[in-house]
């Protein structure tokens, strides 16, 4: 197989820092303070006239005095000072550059003029372009971090993100850093002079590291081409979750004026998303909802689901919830039913969902788990609990010994606060956990639907 036009955008060998500085504070002297501390493996050229060095790294006066070869120039100039240094990136042979700068066509006036001319340099020279109004790369696997941000930490994944917002794109690492969801690849596109979404979406799902692609867009300028891609995703089996905003006649026109996209009409990406296996939520927690899923299971068979709750007010909610999305809550077989009065009282009624009744013990919760996970008419079982103390931490505890030797999915439900200690230790077992039924069905049922939706396509196209 070829390489990918965007391999040394994601993964340069080096790297010049344009308008680098001393002050570790602000966006120009991040970076450098940032891909120092991820442990960046690549070769970094900070460029400013003011410093011989910065971080006990050389600096150099200009992009001209590097002596050798740049893959990725980031640019952290001013938008009135990045036009020529552009230039002499594309005069130097820099293959990618990444503009931070705000001050482009979303301002209007000289602001798209000045974008317009961006766009003549880049279409005479060759250089590619990512942003401008943007905030960079991520590439969590390599730990290369080309971007101002500071990530709590560097955790790799196999989630790639691509946000056409940039605070928002910021506030999704924290969102997945608190989920525990590891990222392989994130990109903040900006403005698209040239890069667009869809360049960095084909590139992920051809990446061996990312399994899942997210993306926030505003609007895509490329129907055929997005219908393309969209169609290399099915044939490699690779999940497209996009969050698509700009809906409303209202949002369509904040669109026009935050990043200069076209929005265009929500109902013919609508028709287009459900024709071409593209996973569409509601919001960017659903977005994650879904990455936590994959993240730890890839894409399972999870339409036969079975139940077992501290709680019968939940146990009827998500049995709601389940017919209302076409999910099946299997009888449990007598060998199961077996297995659990060996355990529970006989109050307790052995169906599905299960409600407890408070005649368990959450130390005791691994067994009952496994044995509802051992049942042959059972995809995945989901656990509903709300304690908090003790009880929270012991849940934590048993829950993840049951995630550790069962071979199909868990997944819980936490209801209500006060139990960090135990969501905390089922997501550092890889056991996802959401806050609400409702939330977890729709998860399971656009999953569900998915994999529905690519085993009918593998069947009509003969893919294997």
């Amino acid at each position: 197989m070829s390489e990918h036009p965007l391999k040394h955008f994601f993964e340069p060998e080096s790297v010049a820092l344009i308008g680098a500085s001393g002050d570790a504070t602000k966006r120009s002297g991040i970076p450098l303070r940032e891909m120092l501390r991820a442990g960046c493996s690549c070769d970094i050229y900070p460029v400013n006239p003011k410093y011989d060095a910065l971080e006990g790294v050389k600096c150099y006066p200009s992009i001209k005095d590097v002596d050798k070869p740049i893959d990725v120039a980031l640019i952290l100039l001013p938008a009135e000072a990045t036009l020529q240094a552009i230039k002499e990136c594309a005069e130097k042979g820099v293959k990618f550059a990444i503009i931070i700068s705000a001050g482009w066509a979303e301002i209007g006036g000289e602001g798209l003029k000045r974008q317009e001319e961006l766009k003549r340099i880049v279409k005479e020279t060759g250089i590619r372009v990512c942003g401008p109004n943007c905030l960079g790369m991520i590439n969590f696997n390599k730990k290369i971090p080309l971007t101002y941000l500071s990530p709590g930490t560097y955790r790799s994944g196999p989630v790639g993100v691509i946000f056409q917002s940039g605070a928002l794109s910021a506030s999704f690492i924290f969102m997945a850093e608190e989920r525990n969801i590891g990222l392989s690849k994130w990109v903040s596109v900006g403005n698209e002079v040239d890069l667009t979404t869809l360049d960095f979406m084909d590139y992920m799902i051809e990446d061996p590291e990312t399994k899942i692609v997210l993306a926030y867009i505003e609007g895509i300028d490329d129907g055929r081409k997005f219908k393309i891609i969209a169609e290399k995703a099915i044939k490699r089996k690779v999940p497209v979750v996009v969050y698509k905003v700009g809906r409303s006649k209202l949002g369509e026109e904040q669109v026009r004026t935050h990043t200069a996209h076209l929005a265009g009409s929500y109902e013919v990406y609508r028709a287009f998303f459900r024709q071409h296996g593209i996973i569409e939520v509601d919001s960017i927690e659903e977005m994650l909802d879904i990455a936590e899923i994959v993240a730890n299971y890839g894409i399972p068979r999870l339409e036969n689901i079975g139940v077992i709750s501290f709680s019968g007010g939940a146990a009827i909610e998500f049995a709601d919830a389940c017919s209302e999305a076409n999910l099946v809550l299997p009888q449990f077989s007598s060998i199961t039913i077996e297995k659990l009065s060996s355990i529970l009282p006989p109050r307790v009624i052995k169906k599905n969902p299960l409600d407890l009744m408070g005649g368990a013990d959450p130390d005791v919760y691994d067994k009952i788990t496994q044995y509802v996970a051992e049942d042959e008419n059972v995809d995945v079982v989901v656990f509903i609990v709300g304690w908090w103390g003790e009880r929270a931490k012991v849940t934590g505890e048993t829950l993840s010994k049951a995630r550790r030797e069962m071979k199909k999915p868990l997944m819980v439900i936490w209801i209500g606060g006060a139990a960090e200690s135990g969501v905390r230790r089922l997501r550092e077992s890889g056991v996802p956990v959401f806050r609400h039924v409702r939330q977890c069905v729709r998860a399971i049922a656009r999953l569900n639907n998915y994999a529905k939706f690519i085993e009918a396509r593998t069947k009509g196209i003969g893919v294997k």
